[in-house]
């Protein structure tokens, strides 16, 4: 890496969450970053964004719902997404092709069972829809690194 002169790095951070109900959880977060050369002994890059491999835009929600009466008494669902908008690594060289991350986002849902006040179960599913997605962009000497595929934990806690 150079020298990169001076940079401004500003944004901004909000998370919420509550209970909507009483059996209803939610959860957002957002989170804006603008990082710009400001002064570079490369005149060009001024005004231009310091780091595209970091996505500019972040965000996550997050719901879970939970049955107190009827038949599914006990049982709850949750549902999230999280995602980022698009990055880049920087532009293509004679040896190196230039690396790009479209917007993505990863989708997860919880299903879960509660027996009574010491058994539970949840089934969690991520990434629902097996998105394709990097959690890391690679620049000329390192890789992109691939977020997780499909996955799926079943958990069953007991507490005495």
């Amino acid at each position: 890496q150079r020298a990169a002169g001076k940079v401004r790095s500003q944004g901004i951070d909000f998370e919420v969450s509550g209970a909507l109900s009483e059996n209803w959880n939610a959860s957002a977060s957002y989170t804006y970053v603008e990082a710009k050369y400001k002064q570079d002994a490369n005149e060009d890059l001024e005004g231009e964004y310091f780091d595209q491999t970091k996505p500019r835009h972040l965000y996550k929600l997050w719901t879970r719902y939970r049955l107190d009466d009827g038949p599914l008494a006990g049982a709850s669902i949750g549902l999230g997404v999280q995602g980022a908008s698009q990055s880049a690594s920087g532009a293509a060289s004679a040896t190196v092709a230039a690396r790009e991350q479209n917007s993505y986002a990863v989708v997860k849902l919880q299903l879960g069972y509660q027996f009574n006040k010491q058994v539970d179960v949840n089934l969690d599913i991520n990434n629902l829809f097996d998105s394709k997605y990097y959690t890391r962009l690679g620049g000329t000497n390192t890789y992109n690194t691939y977020g997780d595929p499909r996955n799926m934990a079943l958990t069953l806690r007991a507490r005495y």
